[in-house]
């Protein structure tokens, strides 16, 4: 049994496991670039609504903050608009960044929970800096442990973000090789309605396998490696190659699937005084 008196860890929190539900990582590629994003966005939205609610502490009496307090009716509507500002700029920076809206989502999420203490709950500064002080150690704790524990398991399972980009390419090379194959195969007298069926649902498979293939292609690139490892650097460029190839011989076999349907015209109209249409 595991006993720390003088650590940050509380008995019976279940504060970092809460946590790690909520920051589950799909990719290990981009896990660490996005776990730093996430934990700036946690201690964003745990640390500053404690320095809010003390500087609106009504024992605050003394230079500008004499004029912000969150006692009283006034202190009711101050209280108000700081939760509504609060939210609106993270959530704002969440649906309108492109890179930093990870740390908006988690700011607001985190933070906006921390701004509806009781007024005055700031009386016993040094116990509650403690209690605050411990929470963010165990959230920082939380995300490197769950980042340890998705690169154990990527290495024991073998399937890093690399390697399935690989098996991804290979898919869609049987996939290519299926389609055409039908076409230039088949007897198209006899099984026409066959091959264009094998070959339609060849193209779809196709098209949902480059999709997920496009998602590796930032999965899978080197420079999101925390440590660069004992295996040689991934050829990202030449991935990215392969696709816009993919992507063209996909348009290829749409054309001729496109081609060999038979097309019936539609009747021309015929005279509404004519009975025996």
């Amino acid at each position: 049994e595991f006993h720390c008196e003088q650590c940050v860890f509380t008995d019976g929190s279940a504060n970092m496991a809460a946590l790690l539900t909520l920051l589950i990582n799909h990719y290990s590629g981009s896990a660490f670039l996005n776990n730093l994003k996430r934990l700036i966005g946690v201690i964003i939205g745990k640390v500053l609504p404690v320095l809010i609610i003390s500087f609106m502490d009504p024992k605050n009496n003394t230079g500008i903050f004499k004029y912000f307090s969150c006692y009283g009716h006034l202190g009711t509507v101050y209280m108000a608009t700081v939760i509504f500002v609060f939210a609106w700029f993270f959530n704002y920076m969440y649906y309108t960044s492109k890179n930093w809206g990870l740390i908006g989502c988690l700011a607001a999420a985190f933070g906006c929970s921390g701004l509806i203490p009781m007024c005055g709950t700031m009386g016993k500064i040094e116990s509650v800096y403690t209690s605050k002080y411990k929470e963010i150690a165990q959230d920082v704790f939380a995300i490197f442990f769950g980042l340890l524990i998705d690169e154990v398991f990527d290495f024991v399972n073998g399937k890093s973000p690399r390697d399935t980009a690989v098996n991804t390419i290979k898919k869609i090379q049987e996939d290519f090789e299926e389609g055409f194959g039908s076409l230039f195969d088949g007897n198209m007298e006899d099984q026409s309605i066959d091959v264009l069926q094998r070959m339609e649902d060849t193209l779809k498979d196709i098209k949902g396998t480059i999709t997920k293939a496009q998602e590796y292609a930032y999965e899978a690139d080197p420079s999101l490696k925390m440590v660069p490892g004992y295996r040689t650097d991934f050829k990202i460029d030449l991935y990215k190659k392969v696709l816009e190839q993919f992507h063209l011989l996909h348009s290829d076999l749409a054309m001729l699937l496109f081609a060999l349907k038979t097309w019936v015209p539609d009747p021309p109209p015929k005279d509404g005084n004519d009975e025996a249409a």
